[in-house]
């Protein structure tokens, strides 16, 4: 009976050690397909650009690429899809190419989202979740600033880990999901500045006007820089990239004219609406860089100040998920009933009661 009584325990004990028994797993070419013709697709339809998605079966990897030459990979196995990005000697060049990870990542998580069911929620906004196990989520980030020799700045990512666990994304929604952000960024608008200026070259921040950002990052505001050479005069798109413009990050405009003056101005991707524009004068061969130029001039009266203190949310704590533990309760029950009718069967079996 005590070895009846020990193997009883022994499969209550399995019953709390096993990871989500009842979990459906989601197919890693559901998740492809999914992003192929999800809002990335639309996202790049609109600048006449196409989005290529691709699971690389022999080297488990979805493969992101578009016709300009972004590039995005990322591992996967049958439980879970990883980002991994650990280089010590991150350049300005990898800084700029890990801003398209960040819309390779996005729809990643949107489109898990979305097949676990929960295609109107989003991820509550932070740069830490470790709790893997209970969560389904690892994400770790660290800011850099690049802007001195050439990059830009912002959060760059290293590591990102997600479940394709139903289960473990359920419980992801629950603690630290949120209604999608429904609103298209039909009517917002983004001022912009103007950094590290050269003879040839300037970077041009844009930041949301009058907003908040409270979503997750795969789902923010991203804006395109325009350029002219009058302020009256008809604006080029600079390039085809568009960045998240809460705050802290800029882009990169070389191919300049020494000596020369440029207005810019922003809009953001979903809007027709422009910002406010901002003159640039390129310096002469051989002067020094100028930093921090603002719109504040050109900016009809919006309170850029006020929009740094909405959009700056570098000095905020960072927190971490809170930990929590696995649901096992149908198991638990399970094995008990199973444990109870075995007890009893023991009992009215007299060969059986001899071990």
């Amino acid at each position: 009976m005590k070895k009846i009584s020990l193997l009883f325990i022994t499969l209550v004990a399995f019953t709390f050690a096993k990871i989500d028994v009842f979990a459906e797993i989601i197919p890693i070419d559901e998740v492809v397909n999914k992003i192929s013709t999800g809002d990335l697709k639309t996202y790049f339809d609109s600048f006449n650009e196409e989005l290529s998605v691709t699971n690389d079966t022999t080297n488990k990897k979805i493969v992101i690429t578009t016709t300009t030459g972004g590039s995005f990979e990322a591992g996967y196995t049958d439980e879970y899809i990883e980002y991994v990005n650990n280089d010590d000697d991150v350049t300005a060049e990898d800084f700029d190419k890990d801003m398209f990870s960040y819309l390779g990542l996005g729809s990643i998580t949107d489109a898990i989202l979305d097949l676990a069911g929960h295609g109107d929620k989003t991820i509550k906004d932070s740069y830490t979740y470790n709790d893997y196990d209970t969560y389904g989520l690892l994400l770790n980030s660290e800011e850099m600033d690049f802007t001195a020799t050439g990059g830009g700045k912002g959060d760059f990512v290293r590591r990102y880990k997600i479940s394709l666990d139903t289960n473990k994304i359920d419980k992801l929604i629950e603690d630290y999901g949120e209604n999608a952000n429904s609103n298209t960024y039909a009517n917002l608008t983004a001022s912009v500045t103007a950094d590290s200026i050269t003879s040839t070259s300037v970077y041009i921040e844009p930041t949301v006007i009058d907003y908040t950002h409270t979503g997750s990052e795969s789902d923010v505001p991203l804006c395109q820089i325009f350029k002219s050479d009058r302020e009256d005069g008809e604006f080029a798109l600079t390039s085809n990239a568009a960045i998240n413009c809460t705050g802290g990050l800029s882009l990169l405009v070389d191919d300049l004219t020494p000596n020369t003056s440029y207005y810019f101005k922003a809009r953001v991707v979903g809007s027709e609406n422009f910002g406010p524009s901002i003159k640039v004068t390129t310096l002469s061969n051989g002067d020094e860089t100028i930093d921090n130029q603002t719109n504040n001039e050109n900016n009809a009266g919006a309170d850029k100040n006020d929009t740094d203190k909405k959009n700056d949310t570098s000095n905020e704590e960072k927190k971490n998920p809170k930990t929590g533990i696995n649901d096992y309760y149908i198991s638990l029950i399970v094995v008990i009933i199973l444990g109870g009718i075995t007890y009893l069967f023991i009992r009215n079996k007299n060969y059986i009661r001899q071990i």
